[in-house]
Formats: structure tokens, C-alpha cells, sequence
């Protein structure tokens, strides 16, 4: 299905089913599908949400947009930690729940937030 019948879907109330979130995700991320796009079904998912097996769905497309690192690379624990941006965000490991003194290696987004603290490990 094309972006334009995706939104149109979604904003006309229907659920919509894993392939049409796959699209979505692999636009998204890969640019295929315009600003203006994104942000009309951004608007559609607002206004109709979107019930439990789409938020799956959805989830499991925009995990896929990725890459996955094998947890054989570490010596150790590790977690992966994606910063918003957003301010106070260096905070959000612990608000996990996630001990500092674990030494956890901590892959990604963490670079210039997390590693200022002495005892965590940044690969």
C-alpha cells in the first residue's frame, strides 16, 4: 500500500495491519516517505490512536529499521540506551532501575550524556 493509502486508512478510523506499520517504519527511517507524509500519519495516529496489536506492530517495524549487535561482543552486561535529546535525559538509566556500580557496557546514544559518570562504561 502507498503512504497516501496508509494515512488515508488511518485516518479514517481503521486498524492498520503489520505490513502497512513495516512501510511506515521503513519510510520513516529510510526517507522514502516526505516530512509532510510523516507528519500527517503522525497526526491520523493522534486523532485515532491506535490499539494494542498496532503499537506491537509498530514497535517490532521500528526495531527492525535498525541494527542489532550480538550480546557476544561484550565482556559484560549490556544495554543499549537511546538518548531523546531531551533535557535531564542523562537521568534515564537510573530511573530504570539500573545500578551505576553494575559497570554495564552501554552501547549508542550515551556517549556525551552517560560516560561523564566514572562508573559507567561506554563501548
Amino acid at each position: 500500500m502507498s503512504a497516501v493509502g496508509i494515512i488515508a486508512s488511518k485516518r479514517s478510523g481503521r486498524s492498520l495491519d503489520s505490513g502497512a506499520w513495516h512501510e511506515f517504519a521503513v519510510g520513516a527511517a529510510d526517507g522514502s516517505w516526505s516530512d509532510p507524509q510523516l507528519a500527517a500519519m503522525l497526526m491520523a495516529i493522534a486523532l485515532v490512536g491506535m490499539d494494542v496489536e498496532e503499537t506491537g506492530w509498530l514497535v517490532e517495524a521500528m526495531a527492525g529499521t535498525g541494527s542489532r549487535i550480538s550480546p557476544e561482543r561484550f565482556d559484560r552486561p549490556a544495554v543499549d540506551k537511546h538518548s531523546t535529546g531531551g533535557v535531564g535525559d542523562k537521568t534515564s538509566l537510573r530511573h530504570l532501575g539500573i545500578d551505576p556500580q553494575m559497570e554495564l557496557a552501554i552501547e549508542d546514544g550515551c556517549r556525551s550524556q552517560v560516560v561523564s559518570e566514572p562508573t559507567w562504561v561506554a563501548c
